[in-house]
C-alpha cells in the first residue's frame, strides 16, 4: 500500500467515514479530488471500483476489499469495531487491536494539568488529602490528572501562560496578588501557548 493511502486511512475521520458508508452500504460516491478516499482505495485495487465523472462506483466485492484493507493496514475491523467507542480508549487498550494504536486512542496526557502547588506542608498535607506536603520547588512542575485537583480544597488558583513565569513564581510573589491570604493552598496552572482546554 503506497505511503499516502496508508496515511489517509490511519486518520480517525477517514475511518469513521468508511464506516457510516459501509454501515449504510453506499455504493456510489462523490468526489472533488484525488485526496478522496474512495478515489485512492480505487486507485490502489481497481476490483474495489471505478471512477466515471466525479463519482467513485464501487464493484460489488468493493466493501469486502476495503474492510479487508483497513483491517490489514490499520488493525480496525469496520464491520464489528465502533470508532467512537476506540477513541475513548487508552493506547494500552488499542494496542492489542490495532497495529497502530495512536490512530484512535484518546492521548495520553489527556485529562492532566502541568501545575505547581504553593502552601505550608499542613495545609497542603490537608487539601490536597496527603498528596502533597510541601510547596513545589522551583523550576520545576507536577503533572496532575483533573479527577485528583476536583477533590482538592484550592484556597487560589492562578493560571500562567508564560513558562518560566510559571516555573520561577513563588511565595513571595504572591504578596502582591490582593485577595490571597497566606493560610490557603495555591494551585498554579500553566496554560501555555496551545489551544488546549484541560480545565
Amino acid at each position: 500500500m503506497e505511503p499516502r493511502l496508508a496515511n489517509k486511512l490511519a486518520q480517525k475521520r477517514t475511518l469513521k467515514t468508511l464506516r457510516d458508508g459501509l454501515l449504510k452500504r453506499t455504493k456510489v460516491f462523490a468526489y472533488r479530488n484525488e485526496d478522496n478516499v474512495f478515489y485512492m482505495l480505487c486507485q490502489h485495487d481497481k476490483t474495489i471500483g471505478y471512477s466515471a465523472g466525479k463519482k467513485i462506483y464501487l464493484s460489488d466485492m468493493g466493501w469486502q476489499s476495503i474492510i479487508n484493507l483497513v483491517k490489514a493496514g490499520t488493525g480496525v475491523n469496520l464491520i464489528s469495531d465502533d470508532i467512537e467507542d476506540l477513541s475513548q480508549k487508552g493506547r494500552l487498550e488499542n494496542s492489542t487491536i490495532m497495529a497502530d494504536e495512536k490512530i484512535l486512542s484518546r492521548s495520553p496526557t489527556q485529562g492532566f494539568v502541568l501545575c505547581r502547588l504553593l502552601g505550608s506542608a499542613e495545609t497542603l498535607s490537608q487539601t490536597t488529602d496527603h498528596f502533597a506536603n510541601k510547596s513545589t520547588p522551583l523550576r520545576s512542575y507536577l503533572g496532575v490528572h483533573i479527577n485528583h485537583i476536583l477533590n482538592w480544597d484550592i484556597g487560589t488558583i492562578i493560571v500562567i501562560e508564560n513558562f518560566a513565569s510559571f516555573t520561577e513564581f513563588t511565595e513571595g510573589h504572591l504578596s502582591s496578588i490582593e485577595g490571597v491570604s497566606n493560610n490557603e493552598m495555591v494551585l498554579l496552572i500553566y496554560r501555555g501557548h496551545d489551544d488546549k482546554k484541560h480545565l
